[in-house]
């Protein structure tokens, strides 16, 4: 694993967005992220689905964040 998808001890936010590319919608590097995030090194600690949305919480296994 790269240190450098890690989370730093300053992150508390990750904003993805979507963009146009060769005329497709895709995810830009940071939804990238976050997704390897969520599947490979962060903790989920609770999940709930409200008003038809999922909403999860992840925790760092570094600090605990």
């Amino acid at each position: 694993m790269s240190a450098a998808m890690k989370l730093s001890p300053t992150e508390t936010e990750l904003i993805g967005r979507w963009e146009m590319a060769d005329g497709r919608v895709r995810a830009d590097s940071t939804c990238e992220r976050v997704e390897w995030l969520t599947t490979n090194w962060l903790e989920k600690i609770a999940a709930s689905k409200d008003s038809g949305e999922w909403d999860m919480l992840f925790r760092d296994p570094d600090d605990g964040r």
